[in-house]
């Protein structure tokens, strides 16, 4: 770190929910804090869109604390925080660790801010972890411009009728391995460190770096300066950052899950995109279970969806908020001119609009991934149903054949044991008794009735019957068979030759 220059002061601002949901339920902050009748910022935190909660960390100067040592105040800062939740938390009966644990999980960010006047000459390294050691630093450098703020003292004034400029910037990343975007903050450290995030801490609180170049201050600009940017809850940027806190981290958080839902559905959608060919060679169980799995993909793939669409338009509720507070402090204080116009650009509405044209882009992405894995689950099922209708329509012919047979056995049974039994009774069947038991005489359909009697018979004609299903079965088999393994052709042909063999044995010890 090169030596900064004078007028230095640096801060930290920590945002918090309000509340947080936890299975099924909602963890509030503390009531006592809630109830506070004049919160402080550097105290008990202002609320912020009534479901945020703004600390800030008080300044430090360069002659009081060198800027290398932010790291250690932003520790310190946070643990001062965390203690203050545990003192209201225990007017709850709730322990320390479970106080600790709330903040963690209720942490959206962390911004430091840089007040100096210039901002050229400063380099922000921040510890960055990859696995269990550290891999190095992420090196940070003034870039984006997003407002300037110019001050008109009064006429009654005794200081200088020309304005005081006071330009905002962001700090970026420089030389990075892993975008900005996929890193979020670890505070659970002895040193508060970068880390990759990873699937299961989406949520986790993201770090940004901003700075405020105010060029040379006389002590009624100073004033002025401190009252108006950073000073208390009505202060600019305390109400600027939280919006640009929650940009980030809404969209941090929001572009790592879609941009992992993407490469997940991508890879399903190679592994169910199969040909006709591919699908008649799965198992019905197969085809099931696929179904389930992309009926269940589809399920998570919308709920995601769902988030996605309330993640563009917080981004777009907190874009159209900051811009409209700007306005009101605008009109409100006719010595400040705030103006976030840059030539043709508007970088602050734009750094929200990429944000949110990004999350589009992972929409209508997503949104096409999720149609096109529809019409692969729709040819899933057309094969699914398919076989299920032709096997339904071969056990409903197996049935009527089977029933048929017993009706056929059971008649020619009873049509032997009646043979010689008299029917003439005088009813008015007795006619047509008569003429069957006369049509039962006759050589062929007597040989018929007692052939139909022989058990021997009977089971060969069960046999003929049923060859049609044996031979949709024997047609799955060997199906199966292609379908797995061309060398089972060879071992098929030996089994049929076999098979062929042991029938013909059979046949001629029986002739």
């Amino acid at each position: 770190m090169i030596d900064t220059p004078s007028n230095l002061s640096y801060e930290f601002y920590y945002l918090l929910r309000t509340n947080i949901e936890q299975e099924d339920n909602t963890w509030r902050e503390p009531l006592t804090l809630m109830a506070t009748p004049s919160p402080r910022i550097t105290q008990e935190g202002i609320t912020i869109d009534s479901d945020k909660r703004l600390f800030r960390y008080d300044a430090f100067t360069k002659q009081a604390s060198p800027l290398e040592e932010w790291l250690e105040h932003l520790k310190c800062g946070w643990e001062k925080i965390q203690g203050y939740y545990s003192e209201h938390f225990a007017n709850q009966n709730i322990s320390e660790k479970q106080a600790q644990t709330f903040c963690s999980q209720a942490l959206l960010g962390v911004a430091l801010l840089i007040n100096d006047a210039t901002l050229e000459s400063h380099l922000i390294k921040v510890p960055f972890q990859s696995g269990n050691s550290v891999a190095g630093e992420m090196v940070f450098k003034r870039k984006s411009w997003l407002l300037e703020v110019s001050y008109t003292p009064p006429d009654d004034s005794d200081g200088e009728q020309m304005p005081t400029l006071a330009n905002f910037f962001h700090f970026e990343p420089q030389h990075q391995t892993i975008p900005i975007e996929k890193q979020w903050l670890r505070l659970d450290l002895s040193t508060a460190q970068l880390s990759p995030m990873e699937i299961t801490t989406h949520t986790a609180p993201i770090f940004a770096i901003y700075g405020l170049a105010h060029g040379d201050l006389n002590d009624i600009d100073e004033k002025n300066y401190q009252n108006f940017l950073v000073g208390g809850e009505p202060a600019l940027l305390v109400r600027v950052l939280p919006r640009l806190l929650v940009r980030q981290w809404q969209f941090t958080r929001m572009d790592f899950i879609a941009t992992r839902e993407r490469q997940r559905l991508r890879k399903q959608r190679a592994a169910y995109n199969q040909t006709d060919e591919q699908l008649r060679c799965l198992s019905s169980q197969r085809l099931s279970k696929g179904l389930q799995k992309m009926a269940r993909l589809n399920a998570d793939t919308t709920e995601f969806i769902g988030n996605l669409s309330k993640a563009i338009k917080t981004l777009e509720i907190n874009r159209n908020n900051l811009e409209r507070k700007l306005r009101r402090v605008s009109k409100h204080s006719p010595n400040w001119k705030i103006d976030w116009h840059l030539e043709h650009e508007i970088p602050l509405r734009s750094s929200f609009n990429a944000d949110i044209q990004k999350l589009h882009n992972h929409f209508t992405y997503i949104q096409g991934d999720l149609t096109y894995l529809d019409g692969i689950r729709q040819r899933w099922r057309l094969h699914f149903e398919e076989r299920q209708l032709a096997w339904s329509e071969r056990l409903g012919s197996l049935g009527t054949i089977l029933a048929f047979l017993v009706a056929v056995g059971a008649a020619s049974l009873t049509a032997v044991g009646l043979n010689n039994q008299s029917h003439d009774n005088g009813s008015w069947l007795s006619f047509l008794i008569h003429i069957f038991d006369q049509l039962q005489t006759k050589p062929l359909i007597a040989d018929s009735i007692i052939l139909l009697s022989k058990p021997v018979v009977y089971w060969l004609l069960v046999f003929v019957f049923l060859l049609p299903i044996f031979w949709h079965i024997g047609k799955a088999i060997w199906g199966k068979i292609r379908c797995h393994c061309v060398w089972c052709w060879g071992i098929t042909i030996g089994l049929l030759a076999v098979f062929w063999y042991i029938i013909d044995k059979i046949v001629k010890g029986i002739l």
